[in-house]
């Protein structure tokens, strides 16, 4: 049996296939317009996490992890943002601007 997702995909390009159908019986290209507004729908509902496996408490993605390391806290020398390390000067080899 198809899944939810795959049933609004289908009724949706339906749509943007009556819209064509509109248009070509009219001789407008008005519902041609209209034809995008359910194929932009399709990624958008493709997209959305299924309901049952949006981020629980105990799941691997909670939590408040910085970008820059997966284990969270300060990335570390070198990283851009992070630490305070030799070489995260504008000047090349680690001179630093005499006018600043």
């Amino acid at each position: 049996m198809p899944t939810r997702r795959i049933l609004f995909t289908a009724v949706m390009f339906a749509m943007a296939i009556v819209c064509v159908g509109v248009a070509s019986a009219t001789h407008s290209v008005i519902p041609l317009f209209a034809a995008w507004i359910p194929l932009l729908a399709v990624p958008w509902m493709l997209t959305r996490p299924e309901a049952g496996h949006a981020g629980s408490a105990g799941s691997a993605g909670s939590g408040s992890r910085t970008v820059g390391s997966p284990d969270g806290g300060d990335p570390g020398p070198g990283s851009p943002g992070g630490g305070s390390g030799v070489g995260l000067t504008a000047e090349p080899g680690g001179q630093e601007d005499p006018a600043s």
